[in-house]
Protein backbone atom coordinates (compact mmCIF):
# COMPACT_ATOMS: atom_id res chain seq x y z
CA UNK A 1 0.00 0.00 0.00
CA UNK A 2 1.48 3.39 -0.91
CA UNK A 3 2.00 5.93 1.81
CA UNK A 4 -0.35 8.88 2.24
CA UNK A 5 2.08 11.24 0.52
CA UNK A 6 2.15 9.16 -2.69
CA UNK A 7 -1.66 8.76 -2.65
CA UNK A 8 -2.06 12.55 -2.43
CA UNK A 9 0.51 13.00 -5.20
CA UNK A 10 -1.37 10.60 -7.51
CA UNK A 11 -4.61 12.51 -6.93
CA UNK A 12 -2.93 15.85 -7.68
CA UNK A 13 -0.85 14.60 -10.60
CA UNK A 14 -2.27 11.40 -12.12
CA UNK A 15 -0.02 9.13 -14.21
CA UNK A 16 0.62 10.65 -17.64
CA UNK A 17 0.72 9.07 -21.12
CA UNK A 18 4.05 7.37 -21.80
CA UNK A 19 4.88 6.83 -18.12
CA UNK A 20 5.41 3.39 -16.61
CA UNK A 21 3.98 2.66 -13.16
CA UNK A 22 3.73 -0.34 -10.89
CA UNK A 23 0.15 -1.33 -10.08
CA UNK A 24 -1.41 -3.98 -7.86
CA UNK A 25 -0.93 -7.17 -9.90
CA UNK A 26 -4.39 -8.64 -9.33
CA UNK A 27 -5.95 -5.45 -10.77
CA UNK A 28 -4.50 -6.31 -14.20
CA UNK A 29 -6.26 -8.76 -16.51
CA UNK A 30 -3.79 -11.04 -18.27
CA UNK A 31 -4.20 -13.82 -20.86
CA UNK A 32 -3.09 -16.48 -18.41
CA UNK A 33 -5.47 -16.40 -15.45
CA UNK A 34 -3.19 -18.92 -13.70
CA UNK A 35 -0.45 -16.30 -13.58
CA UNK A 36 1.72 -16.00 -10.53
CA UNK A 37 0.69 -13.07 -8.30
CA UNK A 38 3.69 -10.78 -8.31
CA UNK A 39 2.06 -8.27 -5.92
CA UNK A 40 2.95 -5.48 -8.40
CA UNK A 41 3.14 -5.35 -12.19
CA UNK A 42 4.50 -2.60 -14.45
CA UNK A 43 2.05 -0.98 -16.86
CA UNK A 44 2.40 1.67 -19.55
CA UNK A 45 -0.04 4.58 -19.33
CA UNK A 46 -1.90 5.00 -22.64
CA UNK A 47 -4.79 7.24 -21.54
CA UNK A 48 -5.50 10.34 -23.55
CA UNK A 49 -4.18 13.59 -21.98
CA UNK A 50 -7.79 14.71 -21.50
CA UNK A 51 -8.39 11.69 -19.24
CA UNK A 52 -5.29 12.12 -17.06
CA UNK A 53 -6.47 15.11 -15.07
CA UNK A 54 -6.91 15.53 -11.31
CA UNK A 55 -10.19 13.96 -10.24
CA UNK A 56 -10.22 11.27 -12.94
CA UNK A 57 -9.91 7.91 -11.19
CA UNK A 58 -9.65 5.59 -14.22
CA UNK A 59 -6.40 5.34 -16.20
CA UNK A 60 -6.03 3.27 -19.40
CA UNK A 61 -2.94 1.08 -19.49
CA UNK A 62 -1.26 -1.82 -21.24
CA UNK A 63 0.55 -4.34 -19.03
CA UNK A 64 4.23 -5.06 -19.54
CA UNK A 65 5.89 -8.47 -19.51
CA UNK A 66 9.34 -9.93 -19.99
CA UNK A 67 7.99 -13.21 -21.38
CA UNK A 68 7.50 -14.21 -24.99
CA UNK A 69 8.70 -12.90 -28.32
CA UNK A 70 7.83 -9.66 -30.13
CA UNK A 71 4.91 -9.65 -32.54
CA UNK A 72 2.20 -7.32 -33.83
CA UNK A 73 0.55 -7.01 -30.40
CA UNK A 74 3.63 -7.53 -28.19
CA UNK A 75 5.88 -4.55 -28.85
CA UNK A 76 9.40 -4.42 -27.37
CA UNK A 77 10.00 -1.35 -25.21
CA UNK A 78 13.25 -2.12 -23.34
CA UNK A 79 15.17 0.32 -25.55
CA UNK A 80 12.40 2.94 -25.45
CA UNK A 81 13.00 4.25 -21.91
CA UNK A 82 14.22 7.83 -21.70
CA UNK A 83 13.81 8.00 -17.92
CA UNK A 84 14.11 5.22 -15.32
CA UNK A 85 13.49 5.68 -11.60
CA UNK A 86 16.37 4.54 -9.37
CA UNK A 87 14.39 1.75 -7.65
CA UNK A 88 13.07 0.19 -10.88
CA UNK A 89 14.90 -2.83 -12.31
CA UNK A 90 14.40 -2.84 -16.08
CA UNK A 91 14.15 -6.32 -17.57
CA UNK A 92 16.61 -7.05 -20.39
CA UNK A 93 13.57 -7.61 -22.62
CA UNK A 94 10.27 -5.92 -21.94
CA UNK A 95 7.12 -5.98 -24.07
CA UNK A 96 3.93 -3.93 -24.06
CA UNK A 97 0.93 -6.28 -24.36
CA UNK A 98 -1.29 -4.16 -26.59
CA UNK A 99 -4.19 -6.61 -26.86
CA UNK A 100 -4.65 -6.25 -23.07
CA UNK A 101 -5.41 -2.51 -23.24
CA UNK A 102 -7.56 -1.89 -20.15
CA UNK A 103 -8.71 0.60 -17.51
CA UNK A 104 -7.23 0.50 -14.00
CA UNK A 105 -8.55 2.47 -11.01
CA UNK A 106 -6.13 5.05 -9.61
CA UNK A 107 -6.24 3.34 -6.19
CA UNK A 108 -4.25 0.42 -7.69
CA UNK A 109 -1.28 2.57 -8.73
CA UNK A 110 1.94 2.42 -6.72
CA UNK A 111 5.32 3.79 -7.78
CA UNK A 112 6.40 5.50 -10.98
CA UNK A 113 9.05 3.42 -12.77
CA UNK A 114 9.98 5.65 -15.69
CA UNK A 115 8.92 7.05 -19.05
CA UNK A 116 9.32 5.89 -22.64
CA UNK A 117 10.34 8.23 -25.45
CA UNK A 118 7.78 10.07 -27.59
CA UNK A 119 8.45 8.12 -30.82
CA UNK A 120 7.94 4.75 -29.10
CA UNK A 121 4.78 6.03 -27.43
CA UNK A 122 3.38 7.20 -30.79
CA UNK A 123 4.16 3.78 -32.31
CA UNK A 124 2.24 2.11 -29.47
CA UNK A 125 -0.71 4.52 -29.92
CA UNK A 126 -0.76 3.77 -33.63
CA UNK A 127 -0.60 0.03 -33.10
CA UNK A 128 -3.44 0.10 -30.54
CA UNK A 129 -5.62 2.17 -32.90
CA UNK A 130 -4.98 0.04 -35.99
CA UNK A 131 -4.22 -3.47 -34.65
CA UNK A 132 -6.36 -3.57 -31.48
CA UNK A 133 -9.30 -1.22 -32.10
CA UNK A 134 -9.38 -1.76 -35.88
CA UNK A 135 -9.16 1.73 -37.35
CA UNK A 136 -8.21 1.65 -41.03
CA UNK A 137 -6.14 4.82 -40.63
CA UNK A 138 -4.92 6.77 -37.65
CA UNK A 139 -3.86 10.42 -37.66
CA UNK A 140 -1.15 11.02 -35.08
CA UNK A 141 -1.73 14.79 -35.40
CA UNK A 142 -5.45 15.29 -34.63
Amino acid sequence: MPDLQSEVYLKLRPPQPGEVYKVVDNSVIMNDQKKEDKKERPVLIVSNNKLTIPGCNIINVVPLTSKGKPDLLRLPISDAYEEIEKDFELASKSFALLQLYQPIHLNNFRDKCGRINANSYLAIQYSIAVNVIGYQTFDLNP
